[in-house]
């Protein structure tokens, strides 16, 4: 587009509409050959799906100033024949210019935070590349450990299997060591109830010497017991005797005084009377007789001393 654009005083007609045209056409083709003659849309969407922000608003641009000049050449042919319609279609312009500014101070905010981000990105790159190295070293390790614990089951296993095994022997053996004990605890018992009968047989054998013994001595007790019996009735017997000759004793001694007396008085002869008239033969008879007497009771009381 070159130089301005002219119009009649009189209402537009199509062959305005067709210069209008070609002149876009003519305005879109500089913008083209500014960029290397590729489409600046398809350029601009290239960088906004780079996320290159300014080169989006780069491209867009000229495009941009282009559509504002067609859309006023517009709106001028468009108010002489409509005067609203004109207002209205410059409105849309200025609203579309606002929402391109908008949009452009939105990418550039965008654009400003992306670098921003960016940098922040780098300071975060540095502080997690030593963290990706430690986090391979840790799987790393954690293969290894893994590896360790695969085998470490196995080990379990193994040590799982032996230890069945020898549970399966130490519960024979209890079952062996069980009826061997019990065996001997039979054999025990037999062996104590051998013991006990053979000692029961003693005992028994001794009982019936005890029983023996005993019969003989009862046998004893009963000869001694007649004996005592028979000792009692000699001991009654003696001691009645005893009183019986305790009184004759005393009957005797009664006598033996007597007679010491009429002893004492002949002796002692009265000198008033004559020798001839005293009776001293009587004195002299009794006297004999009472020593007979004394002799016959000293021998029946020896004999029941001894």
């Amino acid at each position: 587009f070159e130089g301005p654009v002219f119009r009649p005083e009189a209402t537009p007609s199509r062959v305005e509409a067709v210069l209008l045209s070609e002149a876009f056409e003519r305005m879109e083709s500089n913008v083209r050959q500014q960029v290397g003659g590729q489409d600046p849309a398809a350029l601009a969407r290239q960088a906004a799906v780079a996320g290159q922000s300014e080169s989006v608003l780069n491209m867009l641009e000229p495009s941009l100033y282009v559509l504002d000049v067609i859309m006023q050449e517009l709106t001028k042919q468009i108010r002489v024949g409509c005067l609203e319609r004109g207002d209205t279609l410059d409105r849309c312009r200025g609203k579309v210019l606002d929402m391109f500014a908008t949009t452009s101070i939105t990418l550039q905010n965008m654009a400003a935070f992306v670098e921003h981000e960016k940098d922040i990105n780098k300071g975060l790159r540095g502080q997690i590349e030593p963290l990706e190295k430690e986090k391979s070293e840790c799987l790393t390790k954690i293969a290894t450990l893994e590896e360790e614990v695969v085998a470490l089951k196995a080990r379990e296993n193994e040590l799982t299997l032996e230890l069945e095994q020898a549970n399966k022997k130490v519960k024979k053996q209890q079952e062996k060591t069980v009826v061997n004990v019990k065996i001997e605890r039979e054999e025990q018992m037999l062996e104590q109830i051998r013991e006990a009968d053979e000692i029961n047989g003693v005992l028994f054998s001794k009982n019936q010497v005890l029983e023996g013994s005993n019969k003989q001595v009862q046998a004893k007790v009963d000869v001694l017991q007649t004996q005592v019996n028979e000792l009692e009735k000699r001991v009654r017997r003696d001691a009645e005797s005893l009183e019986f000759m305790g009184e004759i004793v005393a009957r005797y001694k009664v006598r033996v005084a007597w007679l010491r007396a009429i002893a004492f008085v002949r002796r002692q002869k009265r000198s008033t009377k004559e020798e001839g008239t005293q009776d001293g033969l009587g004195v002299d008879q009794n006297a004999t007789h009472v020593a007979e007497q004394m002799r016959g009771l000293e021998a029946i009381v020896g004999a029941g001393g001894a």
